[in-house]
């Protein structure tokens, strides 16, 4: 899964590594993307 959304709306998109693990989630806002990494 890399992208949510709802009624046409992107809620999150994901981003992922070469082995498929999470590297970095943004929430999109009203007032922008709040960006969360992940340690790998």
């Amino acid at each position: 899964m890399t992208t949510v959304a709802q009624n046409g709306q992107t809620l999150r998109t994901y981003s992922y590594d070469a082995f498929g693990n999470r590297s970095s989630k943004t929430e999109y806002q009203t007032a922008g993307g709040l960006v969360t990494t992940y340690r790998t």
